[in-house]
């Protein structure tokens, strides 16, 4: 079973799961962690992302989700699972990411390739961000009211 943590700075993280959350349905094994970056310490979210860890005690393997390379969430969490083979860290969050992973959750059964849906989500992720230009339409002149 794939546990599921998301963490930013700010409420990125209860941002992402509530709205994760309200399009799939899903909250089993999935936990926000909030970086408060004017009440919280760097330690504070150390104890805050270990702790969400082991609120998945009942999850083998645990992906968690950061929103930018580099910020305090993601270099938190990866010096807390350093080495940990069962804790994937992922960055650069977008709610496509975390649909798909809470899609995965729902459908996955005993065999599923870690590696995979992290690739998966990468991919999903990268799908999600583009920009959008209008085309407008251009009307044909009918003759004959035809």
């Amino acid at each position: 079973m794939i546990g599921i943590i998301v963490t930013g700075h700010g409420e990125f993280a209860s941002g992402i799961y509530s709205a994760t959350t309200t399009l799939t349905g899903y909250r089993d094994n999935f936990v926000a962690v909030d970086y408060l970056t004017e009440t919280d310490t760097v330690e504070d979210l150390d104890k805050k992302i270990r702790d969400a860890r082991a609120s998945l005690s009942n999850c083998e393997d645990v992906i968690v989700l950061c929103d930018i390379l580099g910020g305090s969430p993601f270099k938190t969490a990866v010096m807390a699972f350093f080495g940990d083979a069962h804790v994937k860290v992922l960055y650069g969050t977008n709610v496509g990411m975390a649909m798909k992973l809470c899609m995965e959750c729902m459908m996955a059964n005993e065999s599923y390739d870690l590696e995979a849906i992290c690739d998966s989500l990468v991919a999903e992720g990268n799908m999600h961000i583009g920009k959008y230009q209008f085309v407008a339409v251009e009307e044909e002149d009918m003759e004959d009211g035809i």
